[in-house]
């Protein structure tokens, strides 16, 4: 199930990078543990949960731009971070369930239903997970909220 839908104004603390598609999960889990650690330093308040942002999936060079983020309630200016802003601007969500590395179909449904509704993606596309694989270790269980900003095909 696809929703429209009008979202806030967010900001994320992130490290980004090209990154190969078999290097994602160990870039993610890689960075995300120094985020929190760069956020707890500077006191800066984390909003939601951990999150994957996908600027560029390129299959021809098997390389993703992406970046581990996570939600912040302002920008900020930390060094050896970026710092993200999106502004107010409409997006389609869907919620995922499963692991993470089959997310695939979710993105598939996405790219038809932006076909179907005369759509274009504006990275980043974001996953939110929703679900501490530390806390619960089937895969299966897993909620991950996919998150892409569009706008009217011109």
């Amino acid at each position: 199930q696809i929703k429209e839908q009008l979202m806030n104004q967010r900001f994320f603390i992130s490290y980004r990078s090209q990154v190969l598609f078999e290097n994602i999960q160990q870039y993610y889990t890689q960075n995300i543990s120094g985020l929190y650690q760069k956020a707890l330093d500077h006191r800066l308040a984390i909003s939601g949960m951990p999150c994957g942002l996908y600027y560029n999936w390129d299959e021809k060079t098997g390389k993703a731009d992406m970046a581990a983020g996570l939600p912040t309630l302002a920008e900020f200016n930390i060094s050896d971070t970026e710092s993200v802003s999106i502004p107010q601007k409409l997006a389609l969500l869907t919620e995922y369930k499963g692991e993470n590395s089959k997310s695939g179909i979710a993105h598939n449904a996405m790219d038809e239903y932006m076909l179907d509704h005369h759509l274009v993606n504006q990275p980043p596309v974001i996953e939110e997970y929703l679900t501490d694989p530390s806390k619960e270790p089937d895969p299966t269980n897993w909620v991950t909220n996919i998150i892409y900003y569009v706008a009217p095909k011109k």
